[in-house]
């Protein structure tokens, strides 16, 4: 198991490193068609895991600790994914502020939830979308609120390998009913967290 973790980690780092030399070699516009294909190719169900990296060292450059969860994605022809099995608990713990502590133990209180968000196709080889921020329902202080992550941008995307999609996502920041309620981003990880899908 701890293998397959390493495995998983360097395919995203070697992956975020594509990504990053695409940007600098090949910063333009899509065409329609380069458009299309890439939400083509990405379209369909997938399941597989998610690895969060819930401690990473900076300076030794490892994870300290993984947790593995279940997970299933969409992504549809209308450029939305979803996601069945998102980790909110995990995220709850990087609200720090007093005055969110209802939000956080909502959070902590729903484990995994159900959300969507939108990708933007990005390069065609390797075939890659951006993952932008998800959206969710949550009920707390007696109301049904509608809570939104969003990802650091450019360092946020999904890769799709012959019927496997790896992917990264690094929280930036958490909104609720559209107003920001407190900025999570931790430059310091590497990698927030990390997916591996199958086709199905």
């Amino acid at each position: 198991m701890k293998n397959y973790i390493k495995y998983i980690m360097v395919c995203l780092i070697a992956a975020f490193s594509l990504m990053s030399c695409n940007d600098d070699n090949n910063d333009r516009d899509l065409t329609p068609e380069e458009i299309n294909s890439i939400i083509n190719g990405f379209n369909g169900y997938y399941q597989g895991k998610l690895i969060s990296a819930t401690d990473y060292n900076a300076d030794t450059q490892k994870f300290l600790q993984q947790d593995t969860i279940m997970t299933e994605a969409a992504f549809g022809l209308d450029t939305t994914v979803t996601f069945s099995g998102f980790p909110v608990t995990y995220l709850a713990k990087k609200i720090k502020s007093d005055g969110n502590a209802e939000l956080k133990e909502a959070l902590e209180a729903a484990d995994i939830v159900n959300a969507s968000g939108k990708f933007v196709p990005r390069l065609v080889n390797p075939m890659s979308v951006l993952i932008n921020y998800v959206t969710f329902p949550l009920e707390y202080g007696g109301k049904q609120h509608s809570v939104t992550i969003s990802f650091l941008q450019y360092y946020s995307f999904a890769q799709f390998y012959s019927s496997k999609v790896v992917m990264q996502l690094l929280p930036a920041a958490v909104y609720v009913d559209g107003n920001l309620a407190e900025d999570i981003l931790q430059s310091s990880q590497a990698v927030d967290l990390a997916y591996s899908f199958n086709q199905v």
